[in-house]
């Protein structure tokens, strides 16, 4: 089983290599994502059985209504992501980006004591 970032870079790179993780990227189109936390699920023994990665991916771009925000969508679908679209492009007044947002929960596939 891969690693839940794997699965992350694996997404955003099906869609564009102009993908950073944490920082913005120098240019006019590209994706940022980050992870923000984490839950984990515990049996009755006090075992980790799962652990569920929580995270948001940033689109920054000039183009308007940019096919790379259905894309990455078609990604997520396809990699079984679950994702939740939470800002659908506003303009930034000091950049001139027009900003989309997507949280996103990954399942950590490297767990060992998955069921």
């Amino acid at each position: 089983m891969s690693r839940w970032y794997e699965k992350i870079i694996a997404a955003h790179t099906q869609v564009t290599d102009n993908v950073s993780h944490y920082e913005r990227l120098k240019g006019s189109r590209y994706f940022v994502w980050q992870e923000e936390g984490r839950t984990d699920y515990v049996n009755d023994n006090g075992q980790h059985t799962e652990k569920t990665v929580h995270g948001s991916t940033d689109l920054y771009t000039k183009t308007e209504f940019d096919p790379w925000a259905d894309e990455i969508e078609d990604a997520f679908e396809a990699a079984g992501i679950p994702y939740q679209k939470t800002l659908a492009g506003t303009k930034e007044p000091e950049s001139g980006l027009i900003h989309h947002e997507w949280t996103w929960s990954v399942r950590d596939g490297n767990d060992e004591n998955q069921q």
